[in-house]
Protein backbone atom coordinates (compact mmCIF):
# COMPACT_ATOMS: atom_id res chain seq x y z
CA UNK A 1 0.00 0.00 0.00
CA UNK A 2 1.27 3.67 -0.85
CA UNK A 3 1.45 6.05 1.71
CA UNK A 4 1.98 9.60 0.10
CA UNK A 5 2.00 12.60 2.41
CA UNK A 6 1.05 16.29 1.25
CA UNK A 7 4.12 17.76 -0.67
CA UNK A 8 6.01 14.78 -0.28
CA UNK A 9 6.58 11.91 -2.99
CA UNK A 10 5.08 8.79 -2.60
CA UNK A 11 6.70 5.82 -0.29
CA UNK A 12 5.96 2.45 -0.30
CA UNK A 13 5.44 0.03 2.37
CA UNK A 14 8.83 -0.86 4.69
CA UNK A 15 10.26 -4.11 3.61
CA UNK A 16 12.39 -6.02 6.35
CA UNK A 17 15.31 -7.70 5.35
CA UNK A 18 14.12 -11.10 5.91
CA UNK A 19 10.87 -10.37 3.11
CA UNK A 20 13.80 -8.99 1.31
CA UNK A 21 15.78 -12.08 1.27
CA UNK A 22 12.82 -14.27 0.37
CA UNK A 23 12.48 -12.40 -3.37
CA UNK A 24 15.85 -14.44 -4.58
CA UNK A 25 14.88 -16.36 -7.56
CA UNK A 26 14.21 -15.77 -11.21
CA UNK A 27 10.19 -15.89 -11.06
CA UNK A 28 10.13 -13.32 -7.91
CA UNK A 29 13.22 -11.46 -7.45
CA UNK A 30 13.82 -8.44 -5.92
CA UNK A 31 16.91 -6.11 -4.83
CA UNK A 32 17.68 -3.47 -3.05
CA UNK A 33 19.61 -0.43 -3.81
CA UNK A 34 20.60 2.88 -1.76
CA UNK A 35 17.51 1.83 0.94
CA UNK A 36 14.84 1.27 -1.55
CA UNK A 37 13.38 -2.32 -2.68
CA UNK A 38 12.70 -2.77 -6.25
CA UNK A 39 10.67 -5.97 -7.99
CA UNK A 40 13.00 -6.79 -10.31
CA UNK A 41 11.38 -10.10 -11.60
CA UNK A 42 9.63 -8.70 -14.93
CA UNK A 43 13.52 -7.07 -15.97
CA UNK A 44 15.31 -10.43 -14.95
CA UNK A 45 14.59 -12.42 -18.64
CA UNK A 46 15.74 -8.61 -20.49
CA UNK A 47 18.89 -7.80 -18.28
CA UNK A 48 21.63 -7.44 -20.35
CA UNK A 49 24.46 -8.31 -18.07
CA UNK A 50 22.63 -11.66 -17.99
CA UNK A 51 20.50 -13.66 -15.60
CA UNK A 52 22.49 -14.91 -12.98
CA UNK A 53 23.84 -11.25 -12.50
CA UNK A 54 20.92 -10.17 -11.50
CA UNK A 55 19.20 -12.95 -9.45
CA UNK A 56 22.92 -13.55 -7.68
CA UNK A 57 21.90 -10.42 -6.11
CA UNK A 58 18.08 -10.84 -5.55
CA UNK A 59 16.75 -10.72 -1.93
CA UNK A 60 19.96 -8.40 -0.79
CA UNK A 61 21.03 -5.36 -1.04
CA UNK A 62 22.91 -4.92 -4.41
CA UNK A 63 23.74 -1.49 -3.98
CA UNK A 64 27.66 -1.54 -4.95
CA UNK A 65 27.53 -3.88 -7.85
CA UNK A 66 24.96 -1.85 -9.40
CA UNK A 67 26.41 1.08 -9.32
CA UNK A 68 29.30 0.03 -10.36
CA UNK A 69 28.13 -1.76 -13.64
CA UNK A 70 25.11 0.74 -14.46
CA UNK A 71 25.28 4.09 -15.65
CA UNK A 72 23.58 6.99 -13.69
CA UNK A 73 20.43 7.02 -16.19
CA UNK A 74 19.75 3.48 -15.08
CA UNK A 75 18.56 4.35 -12.00
CA UNK A 76 15.95 6.22 -13.32
CA UNK A 77 14.19 3.06 -15.25
CA UNK A 78 14.37 0.95 -11.31
CA UNK A 79 11.78 3.56 -10.52
CA UNK A 80 8.68 1.35 -12.36
CA UNK A 81 10.14 -1.87 -10.26
CA UNK A 82 9.64 0.27 -7.18
CA UNK A 83 8.06 -1.26 -4.48
CA UNK A 84 9.56 0.19 -0.77
CA UNK A 85 11.94 1.09 1.35
CA UNK A 86 14.20 -1.12 3.28
CA UNK A 87 13.47 -1.33 7.16
CA UNK A 88 16.65 -1.25 8.56
CA UNK A 89 17.27 -3.04 12.19
CA UNK A 90 20.72 -2.17 12.89
CA UNK A 91 21.97 -5.52 12.19
CA UNK A 92 21.97 -4.84 8.19
CA UNK A 93 24.37 -2.58 6.68
CA UNK A 94 23.17 0.66 4.91
CA UNK A 95 24.39 1.34 1.87
CA UNK A 96 27.55 3.61 1.77
CA UNK A 97 26.92 7.15 1.35
CA UNK A 98 27.45 8.61 -2.29
CA UNK A 99 30.50 11.08 -3.04
CA UNK A 100 29.49 14.48 -3.45
CA UNK A 101 30.30 14.08 -7.54
CA UNK A 102 28.15 10.79 -7.63
CA UNK A 103 25.51 12.84 -5.99
CA UNK A 104 25.97 15.83 -8.16
CA UNK A 105 25.58 14.14 -11.07
CA UNK A 106 22.26 11.94 -10.57
CA UNK A 107 21.11 15.87 -9.58
CA UNK A 108 21.58 16.42 -13.23
CA UNK A 109 20.71 13.88 -14.77
CA UNK A 110 17.13 13.69 -13.15
CA UNK A 111 16.74 17.41 -13.80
Amino acid sequence: KMVQQAGSKPQGKKISWEELAKHNVGYDCWMAVRGKVYNVTDWVPKHPGGYDTIVLNGGRDGTQLFEAHHPIKTSLLLQKYYVGEVEYDGEHPYSPLMSPVYSERIQKVQH
